[in-house]
C-alpha cells in the first residue's frame, strides 16, 4: 500500500474509511514522503469499540497501541469526519485544534403507515388497534443488541399495555428468542418473529408505530446512534431508546419523535406518556433532512473541493 501510494503521481486525496489505512497514510505524510490531504473517515470509535466487542480491555496493550494510533491519526489527517457530535466531541479531547466535520450516516427508503390496511397485510397480522413496535436487526445473548435486554423490555411493556404488540425482524435464531420470550412467560399472541430481507423490513416498518433501539452499558455507548435509528425514522417511526444510546437519546429529544425508556422506577409512567406523544414524522423537520443521501452528498463535496 505505502509503495503504491508513493508512486501515485495523480492523486494526493485519500478517502479513507478505518483506522489501520489512515494510520500507514498518516505516517508517510508524517515522515514527509509525500504530501497528502487526508480524509479520515473512521465511522465510528474503534478502541472503545474494541472494548464493546470483547475484543481487549482497558489495560490491554493493543488497546493502549490503538488509542496511540487514534492520536497519530486526528494529529495529522487533514480532515476527520465524524458521524455525530458525540464523536466530534471525543476527537476534540484528542485534537482540539485539528479540523473535523459532521456527515450523518443516512436512509434512503421510506414509506408512510400503512393505515388502511393493517388486516390485510401480507403478513396476516392482526393488528388493527394495537401500538406496533418492530426491531430489526440482530439479536444474541450478551451483545450491545444484546436479546435479554430486549426481552426484557418486551415483558415489561406487554404487561401494562394490552394494546402493544411487537415485530422482531432477524436472521438471528428465532429458536433462542422464542425461548428466552417463553422463560419469561410473554404471551404468544403479543409478538411474531419474522425472517426479512431489507425491502421485506420497509414493508414491515410501513406497519407499525415505534422502532426500538435498546442498548446495555457500552464502552462507547455515548456515541452510539445505530443506522436503524435513522431507518425508523427516515421511514415514518417514532424512535424508543434508552440512555445508553448516547447520540440516539439526544436525537429523540431534540427532535420530540420519540421516547427515552429505561428500567428503572419511572418504566411504566415514561411508557405510557410516551406513546401518548407520539408524533407524525415530518421528513422536513431540519433534524432529520441531515439524514438523507442529498444532505450527505453534500457534505462529501464540500470535503473533496
Amino acid at each position: 500500500m505505502r509503495k503504491i501510494i508513493r508512486h501515485n503521481n495523480s492523486n494526493n486525496l485519500y478517502h479513507v474509511r478505518g483506522y489501520f489505512a489512515s494510520l500507514i497514510l498518516c505516517k508517510i505524510k508524517k515522515n514527509k514522503k509525500k504530501e497528502l490531504k487526508i480524509i479520515f473517515d473512521g465511522r465510528s470509535l474503534y478502541p472503545l469499540e474494541g472494548i464493546t466487542r470483547k475484543l481487549w480491555n482497558k489495560n490491554s496493550l493493543i488497546y493502549k497501541s490503538w488509542l496511540l494510533s487514534e492520536k497519530i491519526i486526528i494529529q495529522n489527517a487533514n480532515i476527520t469526519v465524524c458521524i455525530n457530535e458525540e464523536i466530534k466531541g471525543y476527537y476534540d479531547k484528542i485534537h482540539s485544534s485539528s479540523e473535523k466535520e459532521i456527515v450523518p450516516i443516512f436512509a434512503v427508503k421510506r414509506l408512510t403507515k400503512n393505515t388502511t390496511n393493517l388486516e390485510g397485510n401480507i403478513y396476516n397480522l392482526k393488528l388493527k388497534g394495537k401500538t406496533v413496535f418492530i426491531y430489526s436487526g440482530s439479536l444474541e445473548v450478551d451483545f450491545w443488541n444484546d436479546l435479554n435486554l430486549y426481552s426484557a423490555y418486551i415483558k415489561r411493556m406487554s404487561s401494562i399495555d394490552n394494546k402493544a404488540y411487537f415485530i422482531i425482524a432477524t436472521n438471528s435464531s428465532h429458536e433462542n428468542i422464542q425461548k428466552e420470550f417463553e422463560s419469561l412467560n410473554i404471551p404468544k399472541n403479543v409478538y411474531t418473529i419474522i425472517s426479512s430481507n431489507p425491502t421485506d423490513v420497509v414493508q414491515l416498518y410501513s406497519l407499525s408505530d415505534f422502532g426500538l433501539q435498546i442498548m446495555p452499558p457500552l464502552e462507547d455507548g455515548f456515541s452510539r446512534l445505530g443506522v436503524k435509528v435513522v431507518e425508523y425514522l427516515i421511514n415514518g417511526l417514532n424512535v424508543v431508546t434508552n440512555d445508553n444510546c448516547g447520540s440516539a437519546k439526544r436525537l429523540i429529544k431534540s427532535s420530540g419523535y420519540g421516547f427515552i425508556l429505561n428500567l428503572d422506577n419511572e418504566f411504566d409512567n415514561n411508557y405510557k406518556q410516551g406513546v401518548k406523544s407520539m408524533k407524525n414524522i415530518d421528513i422536513e423537520n431540519p433534524n432529520l433532512m441531515k439524514f438523507t443521501i442529498d444532505y450527505a452528498s453534500s457534505r462529501y463535496k464540500k470535503l473533496y473541493y
